[in-house]
């Protein structure tokens, strides 16, 4: 094998292995991570999740979940509070929910709703990331200090394009 295939096994065994940790199979608690919320304040993370019935399907009354992940404080969970979900981490589900997908709104991110969908692995969220369908891997939400309340500078999403397979990105500021 050439020093050019051995890279090529060894970027595509590595898209593979981050391919397959990104959700896809239930966990123990009956639910499956859809994507995660990073800041730029610190390194913990808000996990959402979709909740499994016992058919594996959405749990119809509450189909999504959020939680905290403190990385600051070695990886403990912890709930939302009342507060961050009603301000800035809650959700709306917008449609019935069934066992091929529902819309989902984020409350502080109304305008872009997603989709979770059905797929051969499991369900994702499916977003639209630069004007292209994509999964939804992951939100980067940058602030500014100040006030009572910090102020969002810009939203990064992170995916994979839905028809490529190939990353999908898109910054959006604040203004």
């Amino acid at each position: 094998m050439t020093k050019e295939n051995r890279l090529r096994t060894l970027i595509a065994l590595a898209a593979l292995m981050v391919l397959t940790s990104l959700g896809g199979a239930a966990r123990a608690d009956g639910s499956q991570r859809l994507f995660v919320v990073q800041r730029s304040t610190n390194k913990n993370v808000v996990n959402y999740a979709l909740r499994l019935d016992a058919r594996g399907g959405p749990h119809k009354d509450e189909p999504i979940g959020a939680y905290w992940v403190m990385h600051e404080e070695g990886g403990r969970r912890a709930e939302l509070t009342w507060i961050e979900k009603k301000l800035a981490y809650g959700w709306q589900v917008g449609s019935e929910v069934r066992a091929d997908g529902f819309v989902v709104r984020l409350v502080a991110f109304e305008r872009r709703p997603f989709r979770i969908v059905k797929l051969s692995g499991g369900y994702r969220a499916l977003v639209e990331i630069a004007s292209k369908p994509a999964y939804l891997e992951r939100i980067f939400v940058t602030t500014r200090e100040g006030g009572i309340l910090p102020k969002v500078v810009s939203v990064e999403l992170f995916g994979t394009d839905a028809r490529t397979g190939k990353p999908a990105y898109e910054r959006i500021k604040n203004d």
